[in-house]
């Protein structure tokens, strides 16, 4: 059956976005539409009509009844901090487990099929029609457990696992906007010759950072990704958690009581409180600034001055007890917010947990022989939530030499759920109308896997150039012992010395007879279509066979609690 509506979803830390692309009536079309999702709003207040986004927020309000979206980010976040999840992108991939009621477990997996369940209950309504394929947006860094956990909430949502591709979030805000360029009678991307775009990508939750070459090909345009960064967790939030920390400062001093001191749960309701008022003074302090830049060129204009915002006193409460109130404050960017913020924004080259860690990431990948590879760069493409604080774009012009023009996507929330239902066009019609101009390269994995050997260190297994389709085998002599199983432990990185490699998993080949000393064992490898990869083994001039999962901290999340029971938990809960 030929598809006519293609579907990109946004699973942000902070928000979820979808955009949809309609061909019912118009087979060609390239319109772009963002989907307004019906939800709860403050004072549990329901809009049929809907807002575009849903925050990434799950409140469990029974066993099985889940609220989610603003009400449960805004409201029940402070009110039941434990009985609300958010942020759970962040937890992906991981040995994570969350009990909102006794015997009652969700994996990440779980929570993010409750947000994918909510968001395709929406576009059914709004379409009148089934959907069971999309693409689905991942940080460019997620790892093999991470791409496959999102692919295992997706098929508990409901969604067909082969119908559903992922893309990495950079690749999709490159495809937004050099969709948008092409129709533009005056572009940035140069038709003459390749260009080097640098796409900056910060959200709520994840940061990452990949180099993009353009080439014309006569009218057409080639994309390839050549290189992205290691280091993803710093953003938005991480700004938001030091004004939190230096409210609760204040907060302590003024009503001379001390967290350490609350119990578990006024600990949560006091730091989830605290957390909110930080994001909105955060947003606040963005809008001002925005404000300020109208007749300034930059933030060093503001060096002689002070922007201020104003915070009324805040209740502090657990429930309908109010633990105390946060006084009256007027705020200034320079003191505290840049204060607060400037180890993020620290240039030195030793500190890691900074903006610019993944920028030097990305560019030594691109450009290893080049002592200047920011000079490289033709155009920095700025997107995401944080993208908005005036004090990013500064340090990335700060960065860069002169002649880098520095830009945002076309928009800047809305451009990755974009790029996703541009690239579901691309691959699920065969009539790809406008965007038969675009042409994406298929990306590699970008991180070698390495098998560790006792005397040989890492070995390198599979190519960090490997595509998708791609296979081969690594050849391993069995040690002496006769041993009834090998033993293997794959790891991923940029390379073999890199310190941010990190272990993928661990399985074993189970022999059913004792090998002899020098037998051939062959490790074999594919990369399936969303760049996951799949291995098996074979002693020499055998058949291909299954390895064996070992249940450790590189193992799947199945091991803790199996994707059965969640999509049996999922089918008794009402998700509104």
């Amino acid at each position: 059956m030929t598809r006519r509506v293609f579907v990109g979803i946004d699973l942000g830390t902070s928000n979820c976005k979808l955009s949809y692309i309609d061909r019912r009536l118009d087979v060609t079309s390239g319109s772009t539409q963002e989907l307004q999702i019906p939800q709860y709003l403050d004072g549990r207040q329901w809009t049929e009509m809907g807002i575009p986004y849903l925050p990434s927020a799950v409140y469990f309000e029974r066993e099985n009844l889940a609220l989610v979206g603003q009400y449960a980010a805004r409201e029940m976040l402070l009110r039941s901090p434990e009985r609300t999840v958010r942020a759970i992108k962040r937890q992906m991939g991981r040995m994570w487990i969350y009990e909102p009621f006794k015997g009652v477990s969700w994996t990440p997996q779980g929570i993010s099929a409750i947000l994918l369940r909510k968001i395709k209950a929406a576009t059914e309504d709004a379409l009148k029609e089934t959907v069971t394929a999309a693409v689905i947006t991942v940080p460019a860094s997620f790892d093999s457990r991470q791409r496959e956990a999102t692919l295992g909430a997706a098929q508990l949502a409901g969604f067909r696992r082969d119908q559903i591709a992922l893309l990495d979030e950079p690749s999709a805000a490159i495809l937004d906007f050099a969709n948008e360029q092409l129709r533009r009678r005056v572009s940035y991307l140069d038709f003459d010759q390749p260009r080097i775009i640098l796409v900056f990508d910060i959200g709520g939750g994840t940061l990452d950072v990949s180099i993009v070459r353009t080439e014309p090909i006569g009218r057409r345009l080639k994309l390839q990704i050549v290189a992205r960064s290691r280091y993803t967790e710093l953003a938005g939030y991480d700004f938001s958690l030091r004004i939190c920390v230096y409210l609760l400062n204040i907060f302590e001093r003024e009503c001379g009581v001390s967290l350490a001191d609350m119990e578990t749960r006024r600990q949560r309701a006091v730091l989830s409180r605290l957390m909110g008022i930080a994001e909105d003074l955060m947003k606040a302090i963005s809008s001002r600034l925005r404000e300020s830049l109208v007749y300034l060129d930059d933030l060093s204009r503001l060096d002689d001055s002070e922007v201020y915002v104003d915070l009324e006193p805040q209740e502090i409460y657990d429930g309908e007890d109010v633990i105390g109130v946060l006084p009256k404050l007027r705020l200034g960017y320079h003191q505290p917010f840049e204060r607060l913020w400037a180890p993020f924004l620290d240039r030195a080259p030793e500190r890691v947990s900074t903006i610019y860690a993944p920028i030097r990431s990305a560019l030594a990948e691109a450009f290893p022989d080049d002592s200047q590879p920011e000079a490289r760069v033709d155009l920095v493409l700025q997107h995401g939530g944080m993208c908005m604080l005036p004090a990013i774009e500064a340090a990335l012009r700060a960065y860069f030499p002169e002649h880098v023009r520095v830009m945002q996507t076309p928009d800047v929330m809305q451009s990755v759920a974009n790029g996703a239902a541009i690239y579901d066009a691309m691959r699920g019609s065969s009539e790809p109308g406008i965007f038969a101009d675009i042409q994406m390269d298929t990306q590699p994995i970008f991180e070698a896997v390495y098998l560790e050997r006792y005397h040989e260190g890492l070995q390198e297994v599979v190519p960090k150039a490997a595509v998708p389709g791609q296979t081969g085998e690594y050849e391993i002599e069995v040690p002496d012992g006769a041993p009834s199983r090998l033993l293997l432990s794959l790891y991923h990185g940029f390379r073999s010395d890199d310190p941010f490699v990190t272990l993928d998993r661990e399985v074993a080949v189970q022999f059913e007879r004792p090998p002899r000393k020098g037998d051939k064992v062959h490790l074999g490898w594919r990369i399936k279509p969303n760049r996951d990869v799949e291995y098996w083994w074979r002693m020499e001039g055998g058949e291909p066979r299954e390895l064996v999962s070992l249940s450790t901290r590189g193992a799947d999340l199945t091991t803790a609690v199996s994707l059965s029971s969640q999509q049996n938990q999922l089918q008794q809960l009402q998700i509104e």
